[in-house]
């Protein structure tokens, strides 16, 4: 990649995060899209490539009527030479590309790669926080962070709701320490009681290396 073309995408990215106090990204006049972005860069004199963006990130949303969509491309341990872990080509990875309709009030179709609707810290809008004693990394490998298929939830209330995720097909993104799957079945309920919030999870998943688990899960 072209060092300026690079030293470009990162100014961008940085003027859109930085567009104004409380509101983030740039919303495009006269339309209801939004363009913004992220970066995640770390300094290592010990290290060839002492400058590395771990994560260098363009988002867009926008909505229209019942629609609303969001897309987040990502590319991953860029050096300021334009290389990806010491290769040429660059590792480009869709985080996310999903299409939301609201069939009514109370219910959501969800196209595409998404957030798997599983846990809590898997619900933050980017997920760029370090491992921590509330997000341990083996919580990570006990399910699919992502979907690549569809999701419906139903609000039962303003407080409670439920959702179903179904995949029959190959992820759009494969990306390493991270399960990437073929085939992912989930049921998930959101509720609170008094100031507890809680969600519980249960589903099953097979790798692309054939591999299946069932799974789960607790959280508040």
């Amino acid at each position: 990649m072209n060092r300026k073309l690079l030293l470009s995408i990162i100014l961008c990215s940085t003027l859109l995060c930085a567009n104004e106090m409380g509101n983030y990204g740039y919303d495009i006049p006269n339309t209801s899209v939004n363009i913004g972005g992220y970066l995640d860069m770390s300094y290592d004199d010990k290290r060839e490539n002492k400058f590395l963006f771990n994560d260098l990130a363009l988002l867009v949303s926008g909505n229209h009527e019942r629609f609303d969509f969001l897309s987040e491309i990502e590319l991953s341990h860029l050096s300021l030479e334009g290389k990806s872990n010491n290769r040429s080509d660059v590792d480009i990875n869709i985080e996310r590309l999903q299409l939301n309709y609201e069939l009514s009030d109370k219910q959501t179709l969800q196209l595409g790669r998404f957030n798997s609707d599983i846990g809590y810290w898997n619900q933050t809008p980017i997920l760029i926080l370090e491992d921590t004693t509330t997000q341990p990394h083996m919580v990570g490998n006990f399910f699919p962070k992502a979907t690549t298929g569809i999701l419906y939830q139903y609000n039962i209330d303003e407080e409670n709701s439920l959702s179903f995720t179904f995949q029959d097909n190959p992820d759009l993104s494969h990306q390493d320490n991270v399960i990437n799957v073929q085939r992912h079945k989930a049921f998930s309920y959101h509720g609170t009681q008094d100031d507890l919030s809680w969600s519980l999870s249960l589903g099953e998943y097979q790798e692309d290396n054939s591999f299946k688990a069932n799974y789960v899960g607790l959280s508040s």
